[in-house]
């Protein structure tokens, strides 16, 4: 078995290029820590390597660290365990009969909990925009407790996006607070529903809600508005329990 001892080490410094979103979209690849994401990683058949501090038997390369190299690849304060390394998840034909649009959702907690949200409630496809936090960051892939491995994640233009899911049946809904905006208890969800959620400071914009086919907004007792992610997954929660 492979053991690494330095944090000098040719591989070791190649892999730490995959810490930024330039270096994991030029490779394809991405970085997960703890044995819950590797075994989901494993599950979905996206692990190709194991960095570890012991040996591992996942039916994969086991590579044996040292602590202070698995730290180095570790963005974690603590000491590292295992570390796998991933590729990205590959797009697909079949789209299903959910899609979630997330259009410069910034915040990973944020886009992480959507993704695990989109998989809890059959919204297995994801498409966002070039301005959203990178679901392969390693705080996105935290927060998404390994649900992105099951998902198709793919960045498009939202201005395509939705004309093209709509011609192809979909009904798309925009979440924003407006006058003509339907409460989602009122909404009657088709079998072809598409959710598009925005920024949390500044929310869609007007040309891309005008591209939807109706305006929703969850009811609340007080307050103005809800978190991004709670939205989110409410609307996709009321779609799944009517759809099921």
């Amino acid at each position: 078995m492979k053991t690494i001892e330095s944090t000098s080490n040719k591989e070791i410094k190649a892999l730490c290029k995959l810490h930024a979103k330039k270096g994991r979209l030029t490779r394809g690849q991405f970085l997960v820590e703890g044995m819950h994401l590797i075994e989901e990683a494993k599950e979905a058949g996206h692990l190709l390597k194991v960095f570890s501090i012991e040996p591992l038997d996942l039916g994969v390369e086991c590579v044996l660290c040292l602590q202070p190299v698995l730290n180095k690849l570790s963005v974690q304060r603590s000491d590292a365990s295992c570390i796998g390394l991933c590729s990205m998840v590959q797009g697909r034909s079949d789209l299903g009969d959910h899609v979630l649009l997330l259009m410069d959702v910034q915040d990973p907690g944020n886009m992480g909990t959507l993704i695990r949200s989109a998989l809890s409630f059959g919204f297995r496809t994801i498409y966002y925009s070039n301005g959203c936090a990178d679901p392969y960051s390693p705080k996105v892939v935290q927060a998404s407790q390994g649900a992105l491995f099951h998902t198709l994640l793919q960045e498009v233009k939202m201005e395509s996006a939705i004309p093209a899911l709509r011609k192809d049946g979909f009904w798309v809904a925009a979440t924003a607070l407006s006058a003509y905006s339907k409460f989602l208890h009122d909404v009657h969800f088709p079998k072809k529903t598409a959710f598009l959620l925005g920024n949390e400071g500044s929310g869609l914009p007007l040309s891309l809600i005008d591209l939807c086919d109706a305006c929703i907004k969850v009811e609340m007792d007080c307050f103005e508005s809800l978190n991004v992610g709670v939205a989110g997954s409410l609307c996709m929660y009321s779609c799944f329990i009517q759809n099921s």
